[in-house]
């Protein structure tokens, strides 16, 4: 089975790594839309075997969701693989028994995953899968995203901001996503200090088109608004896988 990995990038050094050991244990390629980072992300791209390319892309230096939807709407087009998953760099799509072969034995058109925000005190090691080392969290419903389709049996894709939601269409007619047994582990909460310090980076990039439409909004709480967050998800996390 054939899978595409599409995620978008800005200054993704620490997280990228374990977003490149985990989705290479079971896709076919990887494909990278950077958004002006700064740091390593690019070069260690790159280096990946299974990176298919690394595209650029511009927004004048500003976390605008706006090219986040055009991108997400469109990057899958051609793609003939029998599946392709939109993902965040901090995203990964879970099952118990192993992605190929749920999706082998099930085959539906569109998944809907269910979502988690995994948590740690400690940021991991490189060296072995995030999933090894950080199994537990707390279920958010905001997570589960209609991600996962066959693009051979979808003609058009209208997301909504962040991918939350999202209209599926083939032949005219709208193909409604299923509920299903993967799960969107969202890893952001890898110690508070890595939190904290990818939210301020954030919230000084925040463009217009988020500011008006509240995208992102998260990313200007202040920090102890974050603190009681990133506690809450501590205190009240249980083993996801």
């Amino acid at each position: 089975m054939n899978i595409t990995i599409y995620t978008i990038t800005y200054n993704e050094e620490k997280m990228l790594p374990f977003f490149l050991d985990y989705y290479s244990t079971f896709a076919s390629k990887i494909v990278i839309y950077d958004n002006e980072s700064t740091d390593n992300t690019v070069e260690i791209a790159k280096k990946h075997p299974l990176v298919d390319d690394v595209y650029s892309v511009s927004t004048g230096d500003c976390l605008d969701d706006s090219m986040y939807i055009r991108i997400k709407n469109s990057c899958w087009k051609e793609d003939k693989s029998d599946y392709v998953i939109l993902v965040d760099t901090d995203e990964l799509i879970y099952h118990d028994n192993g992605i190929v072969e749920y999706l082998e034995k099930t085959k539906y058109p569109v998944y809907r995953p269910t979502g988690f925000n995994m948590v740690s005190n400690k940021f991991p090691k490189v060296g072995s899968l995030i999933t090894e080392q950080i199994k537990t969290g707390i279920p958010d419903h905001y997570y589960n995203k209609p991600v996962i389709f066959n693009p051979n049996l979808i003609e058009e894709t209208q997301f909504e901001l962040g991918t939350h939601n999202g209209i599926f269409i083939n032949n005219n007619q709208h193909i409604l996503p299923i509920q299903s047994e993967l799960k969107m582990l969202h890893y952001k909460n890898l110690s508070f200090d890595y939190r904290i310090k990818r939210h301020k980076m954030f919230s000084k990039r925040i463009s217009e088109f988020n500011q008006r439409t509240g995208a992102g909004v998260h990313y200007t709480w202040d920090e102890q608004t974050q603190r009681n967050d990133f506690d809450n998800c501590l205190i009240n996390s249980k083993e996801v896988i």
